[in-house]
Order: C-alpha cells, then structure tokens, then sequence
C-alpha cells in the first residue's frame, strides 16, 4: 500500500511542476517580448523576403529633413512623424505584420493517446514551420505584397488560412499540430513532448500538403481553382525535372512550395554558406527558413547587416476556439501578428535548418536552382541539381 501511494505522490508532484514549469516559462516568454523594442542597423539595409528597405538611405534624408524643419519660419512644419526614416520604419512594421505569427498554445483538446494540451517547450520548429508554410499559401493566394488591410475580404481570407492551422485534430485543420505530431510519431519516432528537428517537420507538412484532405479544405475554403503541392529535398539532390513536371502537369499543381533540409557547418554556419543564405533571402521567391539556435528555432525571413530577423514561436498564448473567428478577432489581431522580430547573429546561427521557395511557373524554378546550385554565384552551393 504504502509502495502505491510513494509512486501516486511522485506522479503527482512531477505533474504539479510540469505544469508549474510551463506557465513560469510562458509568463516569461510572454513578457519579454511584451517589453522588446525592435531597432536596427540603419547603417546596413534591412532585407525581408525579397524586399530592401533602404536604412541608410533613409537615415541621410533624415538628417536633410530634421535640419530643414529646425530650420524653417513656417507655421506649421511637418511632423517628426513625417521623416523619411520614421515613413520607412512603419513600412518595415506593416510587414512584419502581415506575416503569420505561430506561437506555442495552450487549452487546446489533447494529443492523442494523452492529456497533453500545449505544446510549450518542444512545439517550436512545428510552429516555425507552420509560419513558413503560411507564407507559401499567402504568396500562392495573395502574393508577396498581401497587407493586414482591416476591410471584411482580408479577414475573411485570414480567418479561412488560420483554419488550416488551428489547434484540433480535425480535416478543417489539416496544417494542425496534431496532425503534425502524429505524422512524425509514426514516422520519425518523435512525437508529443519531444523536439523536432527541420527534415522530420518537413517531411511531415509535405505529407499533409500534397494529402487529398489538404486540396479539398483548400478549394472549399480558400480558392476553388488553387492546388498547391510540396517537394522536400532529399540528401541535396534536386531534379529540375521533377520540378518541372509539377507546374506543367494541371492535375498537379499550380503552385509549388519546395524545402530543403540543409546542415551548413558542423557546430557553427560555414562562412562559405552565409552569403549564399543571404541572396536566397533577397529573393521574392524565398519563403525564409526555419532554424536558429539548438532546440531553439524561429523562422527567419530577413536580415540587417550581420543579424538575421525572425518570428519567434516561444511566447504562450490561449488556442482559438474551433468554429466561428470573427468573434475572435480580437485575439486574433493580438496572438497571430506582431511587429516585433528577434534578431540572431549570424555567429550564433545553428547549421542545421531548413530553406523554402514557391514557384508558380518553371522559369520561377530556374531562378530558384540558380540561387541554391550554381557554383557561379556567392559561396557555396546547397544542393546538386540534375537534369
């Protein structure tokens, strides 16, 4: 008897401090990036999935523009909100807005086969990729250029993409982390509670990418013209063939989202990797990566100067409610967007990560393997590209 209780005990304190653990890292989590303030390199130009926001320029003008204000007799000078660096800083915040914020949830229905109900902790490179590959949708659906706008459309078509994602074991959430975890569990021995890494994440969305269920809740909910499909690349070999042959076959795709798992260096990025990583980046092909530091990933779309930018997926949020998320929106508005990134030195940067491009067309393939496999372009290739 007294062995039973012993064991009842030790169960219930390790319960009571999981739980204890997980919301003592989410408060804190929660409240540093509450308290960030992002800024950066204005001596270096800031690079976000293809586009350059020209800091130093704007900096110049800047001091052009404060020396004419303090300068000039008029009754009403322009406001220092007025100033070209402070314009190009709210394009900069826009921006990052309009991407797709995926970050650790709690009191959503458990796993399968346990009590689980968050994912704080070990959910971070599913998060990161379930940002990344909401970028691919956006841009295959909206384009690159797609802005948070507040009219009814932009919330209808946000609230449609969010559904693939929610946090429910469900055909409506097909992008869903149980759908995820129970790949990678069945697959790669990984699971509930245990860090995933790039290539096992990766294989698991393009396994739900290119499922029957996926195409189906795509064309009833967000494009009934739109397929959309997924490659990963497998040991750095890339067929342009095979690539082709999906933006050329109409019962394939109309567009394509392609993944590279890549390991640049052995304990830290090989220099010889970062400005080719850098160009992928300037690309409005690029869909970013995923990665960071070990057991610590974010997904990273821009750079500046000697840092990289990402989203981070490690504050804690309460999961929406499955059903009608309009009435939602606040948390929304508030959970699913910041303006905030993180910013990681390329020195800290971990080489294991994983890369992604979309491609509507095959001349979109060609500038792609371009960027990852030529041997005449920066430093050195990623992968080995056959015919």
């Amino acid at each position: 008897m007294f062995s039973w209780l012993y064991w009842y005990l030790i169960d219930w304190l390790t319960a009571i401090m999981a739980a204890l653990k997980t919301r003592l890292v989410s408060w804190y989590n929660n409240a540093k990036h509450d308290s960030a303030r992002p800024s950066f390199d204005i001596k270096e130009d800031l690079w976000l999935l293809g586009r350059i926001y020209a800091l130093p320029e704007m900096a110049a003008k800047d001091v052009e523009f404060r020396a004419q204000t303090q300068g000039s007799e008029d009754d009403d000078p322009p406001s220092p909100s007025q100033s070209p660096l402070k314009r190009l800083s709210g394009l900069i915040r826009e921006d990052f807005e309009s991407k797709f914020w995926f970050t650790y949830r709690k009191e959503f229905p458990a796993f399968a086969g346990t009590s689980r109900t968050n994912d704080v902790g070990w959910g971070c490179m599913l998060r990161s990729m379930q940002m990344l590959i909401a970028q691919g949708l956006l841009v295959h659906l909206q384009g690159r250029d797609w802005r948070r706008n507040g009219s009814d459309a932009a919330q209808e078509f946000e609230a449609q993409l969010l559904t693939l994602f929610l946090d429910i074991d469900d055909d409506d959430s097909p992008l869903s982390i149980h759908r995820l975890v129970a790949y990678t569990a069945r697959r790669a021995d990984l699971g509930v509670g245990v860090y995933h890494t790039p290539t096992a994440v990766a294989h698991a969305m393009s396994y739900h990418i290119n499922s029957a269920t996926f195409q189906q809740r795509l064309r009833a909910g967000l494009d009934s013209k739109s397929s959309l499909s997924m490659v990963v690349v497998v040991d750095g070999l890339l067929s342009k063939q095979q690539l082709y042959d999906y933006l050329t076959d109409p019962t394939k795709a109309s567009g394509l989202i392609l993944l590279i798992p890549l390991k640049l260096g052995v304990e830290r990025m090989d220099q010889a990797f970062q400005q080719r990583l850098q160009l992928c980046i300037q690309s409005n092909l690029c869909l970013g990566f995923v990665g960071g530091k070990a057991k610590h990933a974010l997904w990273f779309l821009g750079y500046n100067g000697e840092d990289w930018l990402g989203l981070d997926p490690h504050c804690c949020y309460r999961a929406l409610d499955q059903g009608n998320l309009s009435s939602q929106w606040g948390k929304i508005e508030d959970t699913y967007h910041t303006h905030k990134p993180t910013s990681v030195s390329q020195a800290k940067l971990d080489p294991n990560l994983a890369l992604g491009f979309y491609c509507a067309n095959c001349s979109d393939v060609d500038v792609i393997l371009e960027l990852i496999g030529s041997r005449e372009s920066v430093g050195l290739p990623f992968v080995s590209v056959l015919a």
